[in-house]
């Protein structure tokens, strides 16, 4: 058995990977780079399968030459979730979401929950440490108030621009 090694920038695989019953389901929007900072690549060597989606097409071809799930081209504000997921072989019942779009991530689980998903883990960002309290806030109610139980409040990123570390996501889990 491969053992589990993260490539996430906080940890973030290793969480899901911890709740989830492995090999899980995943869905990674705002997927950036295959393999450094990935929050799904090393699920994906788990066996994981999943749907990778990008707004930035360099990103996206290189997640099709370097990952075996399928990777989309797309603003995640305006998908088709449905199409998209079951066109992936994926159900509405996902295991994990990474929701990682620099800005419009309320507008998205909005979007992913009123089409009927439901996701048993979620990393989500919020960027308070440059967005302020408010967004932060406005996913708090959202999540809280779609049955989700925060699990590990203002995570913070640590790297070369933040050796302090700032406060950057929010970890949910079903309650």
């Amino acid at each position: 058995m491969t053992e589990f090694v993260s490539r996430s920038q906080a940890g973030q695989d290793g969480f899901a990977y911890a709740h989830i019953t492995t090999p899980g389901t995943f869905l990674d929007i705002g997927a950036n780079d295959p393999v450094c900072n990935s929050n799904s690549y090393a699920l994906e060597q788990m066996g994981w399968k999943g749907l990778l989606v990008d707004f930035d097409e360099s990103m996206v071809k290189l997640c099709k030459e370097r990952r075996t799930n399928p990777v989309i081209l797309a603003d995640a504000t305006k998908l088709d979730w449905a199409k998209a997921c079951s066109d992936a072989g994926l159900s509405k019942s996902i295991d994990y979401l990474s929701l990682d779009v620099d800005g419009p991530e309320l507008v998205v689980i909005m979007s992913l929950v009123s089409a009927g998903f439901s996701f048993k883990a979620v990393t989500c960002e919020h960027d308070r440490y440059h967005r302020g309290d408010g967004p932060r806030e406005a996913l708090r109610c959202f999540f809280i108030a779609q049955g989700y139980k925060l699990a590990q409040g203002d995570v913070k990123v640590f790297d070369q621009h933040y050796p302090n570390g700032v406060e950057f996501e929010d970890w949910w889990l079903r309650a």
